[in-house]
């Protein structure tokens, strides 16, 4: 049980540092939306408005951006395909 709270606040701690890592590729309205629904614990709601934007946008993460992605997709149960679409260099 300690162990899967310590997982929670981990994952929680990267969900919000995620709208200030991408702020400079999406817009500010985005990063407004994220920031508000990360605290809120509607975390599959910010992850796929980031990773929206980032593809509408055509932004170009990093590979280890885009890992990170992945990663709190995988630890949120939800689909990992849609990090594929984003542009890595």
């Amino acid at each position: 049980m300690a162990r899967a709270r310590e997982e929670h606040r981990e994952l929680a701690s990267v969900i919000r540092r995620l709208p200030g890592r991408f702020a400079d590729r999406v817009s500010a309205r985005t990063v407004e939306q994220i920031q508000g629904a990360a605290p809120a614990g509607r975390w599959e709601q910010a992850v796929d408005e980031l990773i929206t934007a980032l593809d509408a946008r055509a932004e170009v993460v990093t590979v280890h951006e885009r890992e990170e992605l992945r990663t709190v997709l995988g630890a949120l149960k939800m689909p990992g395909e849609r990090v594929d679409a984003l542009l890595a260099r």
